[in-house]
């Protein structure tokens, strides 16, 4: 989910560093993509200089009167600051002069609704951190599987407590059993990006914190359902 909100006080000075990378996209039917570009000058307080965009090779042509949004992305959100093209100039590279033209705004990427469950799974160790993400799919397992226990769930990831003595390392990547949550696939591949040691009853156990890693759209929309439909069925049953 996202939150989007109006931005009244935005400095570009403070904003726009030098080199600092953006993309930019024009609102004309010619272009129909976003550009990568870099922040070159900001020249007053609603005026700013950024390097041509470039296409195959070539520099793309645009008139002075085109408007557009540069996108700034930032640990707190994306900045989406309207545009108009005012002029050109040449430095050691071709540069477009921009003016701020309308209402600044940020949206922000609300966290994921993480839901407490306790649900038996098996893991299997797939990989180190130095995978292609292009071959992920068909990477085999070094392992059998391990039992764990899902102890929470969102779309973006899931944390689990390892039922066996085998401890997973981080960076390490696994597949996981989401059979119970009625995707297109019955296991799914995650990164582990952490790894905490509890002692329970005098028994050493491991939870780890597991983020999916190439979840379809459609999967990743079904598991948000089935999250809010369990969410709903322990709220009835009075367990939440």
């Amino acid at each position: 989910m996202r939150n989007t909100q109006k931005i009244n006080n935005f400095d570009l000075r403070r904003k726009l560093k030098i080199n600092r990378k953006v993309e930019i996209e024009f609102l004309h039917q010619q272009y129909d993509d976003k550009y990568a570009a870099q922040i070159a000058d900001v020249l007053d307080e609603d005026i700013f200089l950024i390097t041509n965009p470039f296409t195959e090779g070539k520099s793309i042509k645009v008139s002075n009167g085109t408007r557009g949004t540069v996108f700034l992305k930032e640990q707190n959100g994306l900045y989406k600051i309207p545009i108009k093209v005012i002029g050109k100039e040449v430095d050691a590279t071709p540069l477009l002069k921009l003016k701020v033209a309308g209402q600044i705004k940020r949206t922000q990427e609300r966290k994921s609704f993480r839901l407490e469950i306790y649900e038996e799974t098996e893991y299997e160790l797939v990989g180190a951190e130095s995978f292609q993400a292009e071959n992920i799919s068909g990477l085999k397992a070094e392992d059998d599987d391990y039992k764990a226990l899902i102890v929470d769930i969102s779309a973006g990831g899931l944390k689990m407590k390892m039922k066996t003595i085998k401890k997973v390392e981080e960076e390490e990547i696994v597949r996981i059993n989401l059979d119970f949550a009625d995707l297109s696939v019955t296991r799914v591949l995650g990164q582990v990006v952490r790894v905490v040691e509890k002692v329970e009853n005098e028994e050493k156990k491991y939870i780890a914190g597991i983020k999916f890693i190439n979840l379809a759209k459609e999967d990743k929309d079904k598991l948000v359902k089935w999250i809010f439909d369990k969410q709903r069925e322990l709220r009835q049953k009075g367990l939440i």
